[in-house]
């Protein structure tokens, strides 16, 4: 709460200031509000449908989606877009599919892929989540990509010296920050322009973790 007030506070000045604002990544209201800054990221949502439609592809028929609890708009968005390829494909998405729990958590990880149901595949909230999954599932025996499928978000480093690699949707930073500074100068030109809400596609890295 205190880090959301001292942002808040921040753009307040530097709106009574007339400095422009470029967002990145999220928007400081939670969905479905929209402040009147501009804001560019990725399209989170398309990014777990991608996510999603490569793991069907893939014979996936179970898919589940994993993240911390409290996730931020963003991870939420990207759970949101893979039920959605996954009841498009006609395959079954029910309030147990979503899972907000600690990776680390051997005992709850190990319950869910005991109980009938259990996902052939996961969705993981970013590749750091992902790597420490992985590895509960390997202490678990779980094996990846033979019993699970695994997809993480960021294409960190980290994705490459997992074993297996992981598959993971690429967020462009340099396309991401080309935008931003576009935007902004677009901005400083023209102030009065409504507030625009610009969306790129996250690329998605195929690696061992779903081979």
């Amino acid at each position: 709460a205190g880090s959301a007030e001292t942002t808040a506070r921040i753009l307040a000045i530097l709106k009574s200031a007339r400095i422009p604002v470029v967002l990145l990544d999220r928007d400081i209201v939670p969905l479905p509000r929209r402040s009147d800054y501009d804001l560019v990221g990725i399209d989170n949502f398309r990014a777990g449908y991608v996510a999603a439609e490569h793991l069907i592809g893939r014979g996936a028929r179970t898919i589940h989606f994993f993240t911390m609890p409290n996730s931020a708009d963003a991870t939420l968005q990207r759970a949101q877009g893979t039920a959605q390829a996954v009841i498009e494909h006609g395959l079954r998405w029910t309030r147990g599919s979503f899972h907000a729990v600690e990776p680390s958590d051997r005992r709850t990880i190990a319950a869910i892929f005991r109980k009938g149901g259990a996902p052939d595949a996961v969705v993981c909230r970013n590749d750091h989540y992902a790597a420490i999954l992985m590895q509960t599932l390997a202490a678990l025996r779980i094996k990846v990509p033979r019993r699970v499928q695994v997809v993480g978000f960021d294409d960190t480093g980290l994705a490459e010296i997992l074993s297996p690699p992981l598959t993971t949707l690429r967020q462009l930073a340099q396309q991401i920050g080309r935008v931003a500074v576009d935007t902004l100068l677009r901005r400083l030109r023209n102030p009065s322009l409504p507030a625009c809400r610009l969306l790129l596609d996250a690329s998605l890295t195929v690696r061992g973790s779903t081979k």
